[in-house]
C-alpha cells in the first residue's frame, strides 16, 4: 500500500489547485474524485440533455473567474498543462 502526505477529496477547482501547491512544496498527494469529469463548479457540461440538448452549462460559472485574481496561474504553471489565460473555453 503506497503512503501520502496528504489526501484530497474532489477534483474542483479548489482541490486541484490546493494539490498544485502542495507538490509543488514536495509533499505526496493523492486525489480523489466521485466523477468523471474532474473541475467541480467549473466544468462545462450537458446539465439538461432532454430540455436543452446540446447546450453546456458552467454549474458555477462565476468561481472559476476568480482564478484571475491571484497568482494561480504563473505560480503553477498553468500554461504547462494547456491553461489558455482569456480563453472561453473551460471544458
Amino acid at each position: 500500500m503506497e503512503a501520502y502526505d496528504v489526501v484530497i477529496i474532489g477534483v474542483g477547482h479548489n482541490g486541484l489547485v490546493c494539490a498544485g501547491y502542495l507538490l509543488k512544496a514536495g509533499y505526496s498527494v493523492l486525489v480523489l474524485e466521485g466523477r468523471s469529469l474532474p473541475g467541480g463548479g467549473c466544468t462545462t457540461k450537458e446539465l439538461m440533455p432532454h430540455e436543452a440538448p446540446g447546450f453546456k452549462f458552467n454549474p458555477c460559472a462565476m468561481n472559476h473567474l476568480f482564478i484571475f485574481l491571484g497568482p494561480v496561474i504563473q505560480e503553477l504553471e498553468l500554461h504547462k498543462y494547456g491553461f489558455i489565460q482569456g480563453s472561453r473555453k473551460f471544458d
